[in-house]
């Protein structure tokens, strides 16, 4: 290369390339890499703190009786040990041992926490 070239060269990469990124690596990760990086997101949203029981029921009676959307987290695990996935919807029913939410039953013993949305 001449020094016109190597000029125009390193003028092109100071002024006028554009990085793009991630995006040009997207096409590298293989299928096990975004299921681990899915597993991970999914795992930063849980929330394990565990309420109490009474908490867990006045804060049901309220979202109840506003028609609130509520999130339940149960502390049910997986083979993985890892906590299902939560459940968010409406309460449909409650009982003294069991909240109905979008059509799922939760006995209160397996509520970690819940949060009216």
């Amino acid at each position: 290369m001449n020094k016109e070239q190597l000029v125009r060269v390193k003028n092109y990469f100071e002024n006028d390339y554009r990085e793009r990124g991630k995006v040009k690596w997207n096409g590298f990760f293989l299928s096990d890499h975004t299921l681990q990086m899915k597993k991970h997101q999914q795992e930063s949203v849980i929330d394990s703190t565990e309420m109490t029981l009474s908490t867990i029921i006045q804060l049901s009676q309220h979202a109840w009786a506003n028609h609130h959307l509520v999130t339940v987290q149960s502390n049910s695990q997986n083979l993985d040990g890892q906590f299902l996935p939560p459940v968010t919807g409406l309460i449909e029913e409650m009982t003294n041992q069991t909240i109905q939410i979008t059509g799922q039953i939760l006995n209160w013993d397996e509520v970690l926490n819940i949060v009216e949305r």
